[in-house]
């Protein structure tokens, strides 16, 4: 559900259900991964970031959390 709201552009909706999910399962990949990008929507870089990280944790070979944690590294 997290992803459907952060297509329709309403992150902080995303956000919310996302929180939800991860509360239930909090090493859930996909909404770690659509988290990461809910917050980049917000301008939430630092938490965009460790949640990439989270998902490299979990699976070090996930190619999209790679990029993001690239898109969101400290400059």
């Amino acid at each position: 559900i997290g992803s459907v709201f952060l297509a329709l552009e309403e992150p902080g909706r995303a956000r919310a259900a996302l929180d939800a999910a991860l509360g239930l399962d909090p090493d859930l990949v996909s909404a770690l991964l659509a988290m990461g990008a809910t917050e980049e929507a917000l301008g939430r870089t630092p938490q965009a970031h460790q949640a990439y990280q989270r998902v490299l944790d979990l699976r070090p070979s996930n190619r999209a959390a790679e990029q993001g944690l690239n898109r969101t590294a400290p400059r």
